[in-house]
């Protein structure tokens, strides 16, 4: 593959990660909502086993969420670092 080839595939790469990046954000902060909800809950009255359950579910399923996150920030960072190198290295 030649040089505009691989800015091309590295720049589409970059487009679906970080649409991969706001779709799951937007999730992420749903589930905040939800969870602070289950939280509000729990500090007003007692809850049932179920109830906590299903709140501690919401925290963990957030965390894989914010987790996932995490890493493809880490890769978006590093798909647009390549991509700097590679047009240092054209010059």
């Amino acid at each position: 593959m030649g040089y505009e080839e691989d800015v091309d595939r590295l720049y589409r790469e970059a487009k679906d990660v970080r649409a991969q990046i706001e779709d799951l954000w937007l999730d992420a902060q749903l589930t905040d909502v939800e969870m602070k909800g289950a939280v509000s809950a729990a500090q007003i009255d007692d809850l049932s086993d179920s109830e906590r359950d299903f709140a501690v579910s919401f925290g963990v399923e957030n965390a894989a969420k914010w987790h996932t996150l995490s890493e493809l920030s880490t890769r978006l960072g590093d798909i647009l670092e390549t991509i700097e190198r590679l047009k240092r290295n054209r010059e």
